[in-house]
């Protein structure tokens, strides 16, 4: 490391700008940067394994190729060579692991759907205007839209009546929110 730091940076003059080397990927290992590159593309939708972590599995790719570049120079040549497919594979194992940490932490501290769902309702119900408010309204003008699903609206109506944020009258329903749910939204 020594070393590596007493090396002179690249520069033109007279202006002293730095001027680094290129440090190029061998044909084996762009070969499996890309195909890592598309698997990992192939995960990012809204159903894919990583979909709900697809901000940060955008950029694994990214961080591979750096990986494996801080692996080159740190490690084996120095600022000097391609990078080969070892190196790549190596730094390829260390951002998946990354990658999966995060989902896996994400996923530990996320609500459950019916939970944020509900939360979602309660700020639309709170902001609706008519009070007590038809159930129906909901399936034709609550948003977001997914609340106008009828199973996601009982979901998250169920979970509003057990903690005693909305509460339904009976013939003609109708659901009254407690006045306490505009402080909560």
């Amino acid at each position: 490391m020594k070393e590596l730091l007493d090396k002179p940076l690249p520069t033109t003059a007279p202006q002293m700008a730095q001027t680094p080397t290129s440090l190029p990927l061998s044909w084996q290992a762009k070969r499996i940067w890309t195909q890592f590159f598309n698997d990992i593309e192939k995960e990012l939708s809204r159903l894919g394994v990583f979909g709900d972590v697809a901000d940060i599995g955008s950029k694994i790719a990214e961080n591979a190729a750096r990986m494996a570049a801080n692996f080159h120079v740190l490690i084996e040549q120095g600022p000097e060579g391609e990078i080969g497919p070892q190196l790549m594979e190596a730094a390829i194992g260390v951002v998946f692991w990354h990658l999966k940490e995060a989902k896996r932490i994400i996923a530990a501290n996320r609500k459950p759907k019916a939970v944020a769902d509900a939360a979602l309702l309660l700020e639309w119900l709170v902001k609706q205007d008519a009070t007590p408010i038809d159930p129906r309204d909901i399936l034709r003008l609550a948003r977001p839209t997914r609340l106008r699903d009828k199973a996601c609206r009982d979901r998250a109506l169920k979970v509003l009546t057990d903690r005693h944020w909305v509460s339904e009258t009976s013939a003609p329903s109708r659901l009254i929110i407690n006045p306490k749910a505009e402080s909560q939204t």
